[in-house]
């Protein structure tokens, strides 16, 4: 117990007082050690840091007393390593970065530099497009701040260097960039087309979402990152319940491009008698992911064609989807195998003797869907993940 601290945390000035009391009248610990957990984290770790430091550097001290074999000797140099950052924590280091050569650095900012990082005795500029535009002025901003540093500098393209935390990801939102309605980015996948001429196919990257989102010829927009591609599919969102919209993703964005689960997801009919009462699940970009069981199958139509409800079994939510959740795509999971069954429409459905169907999520059969889009283009849409 001689060697121990004791520490006590309270949550509250009040508590914290009454602690100190106590502590003092019972000589339980000084005073500096009674903390408010909000307030003093800081000179714990402080005061816990001083307490590792002073035994690690006493455990040192002892063990290079007693042995003095090969082993001890490399793990008392890592130990030493160790002591020296916690000693260097109380030391402010000297910057080799010059207040001159900080000066010349901000003097190319009109010409392409646009900020700088020092990593130990290495300076690293960064820069952008303008810095190839004028050789020669280039070249003596360069010269200037080699002879003002003394270190190896270094430097990169802002856009090689610096990723944005941006992602289009599966359950994300986008908008229709003409008239600005919403939905959500349902999955990936990837757009089989034949080349004129050649044997091979390539492979496009497409989105999918509700039909009457968006449709051909318009671009896509996200927010954070701004045009993501173009609508190639359908000619009319219109009204339009049961296609799926099919988003070329531009190239320069398949690597914002991000999975929620990571799992192979299949397409395929399942049979009505299976699929009433199923449990389901979505993500959307309004009410992220929601759980759900399929009510109505049957006697249900709208433009000729049969379409599913959801009700939701969530207990945070009384709804499977809402406003900017059109073109989730619906999930399932059948013997351990995670099927696409259907996308989120709309709902909100007003018919007066009809008990619940304001709650009711409508969405169209996701394979029908893909088989018109097949029919009607010749061209095949493949899923892996979602």
């Amino acid at each position: 117990m001689d060697k121990s601290r004791i520490f006590v945390i309270t949550d509250s000035d009040e508590d914290k007082q009454n602690a100190v009391r106590f502590c003092k009248e019972n000589q339980i610990c000084h005073q500096t050690h009674v903390l408010q957990s909000t307030l003093d984290k800081n000179l714990l770790y402080e005061t816990m840091y001083e307490i590792l430091e002073k035994q690690l550097s006493t455990f040192i001290s002892d063990l290079k007393s007693r042995a003095s074999t090969r082993l001890v000797q490399s793990f008392t140099s890592e130990l030493d390593i160790l002591l020296g950052r916690l000693q260097s924590r109380k030391k402010k280091r000297q910057s080799v970065l010059t207040k001159q050569c900080i000066a010349k650095i901000k003097s190319g900012s009109e010409y392409g530099i646009v900020g700088h990082r020092l990593c130990e005795d290495v300076l690293y500029i960064f820069e952008d497009a303008r810095m190839s535009k004028d050789a020669k002025k280039t070249e003596e901003i360069k010269k200037s701040i080699k002879e003002t540093f003394k270190g190896a500098v270094h430097y990169r393209s802002i856009r090689d260097s610096l990723s944005p935390h941006r992602a289009l990801n599966c359950g994300g939102t986008f908008r229709n960039s003409r008239n600005g309605h919403g939905g959500t980015l349902g999955i990936f996948g990837e757009l089989m087309r034949e080349e004129q001429g050649a044997s091979k196919q390539t492979k496009i990257a497409v989105a999918l979402s509700s039909g009457h989102v968006i449709s051909a010829d318009t671009p896509a927009f996200v927010s954070t990152i701004g045009e993501i591609g173009e609508c190639i599919w359908p000619l009319d969102s219109s009204n339009n319940i049961h296609d799926v919209s099919v988003i070329k993703i531009d190239q320069t964005r398949i690597d914002d491009l991000i999975l929620i689960l990571n799992q192979q997801i299949l397409v395929g009919e399942i049979s009505k008698e299976d699929l009433k009462d199923r449990y389901v699940f979505k993500f959307g970009a309004t009410t992220g992911k929601t759980t759900g069981y399929i009510g109505v199958i049957d006697d249900f139509q709208m433009f000729g064609e049969e379409v599913m409800t959801i009700l939701s079994r969530s207990e945070c939510s009384s709804k499977f989807s809402d406003k900017g959740d059109s073109g989730a795509i619906v999930l399932t999971k059948v013997s351990g195998r995670l099927y696409g069954i259907g996308v989120v429409y709309g709902g909100g459905l007003k018919l007066p003797d009809c008990k619940n169907i304001r709650e009711e999520t409508i969405a169209v059969f996701l394979k029908r869907a893909l088989d018109r889009f097949t029919d009607k283009t010749q061209q095949i849409i493949e899923f892996d993940k979602i």
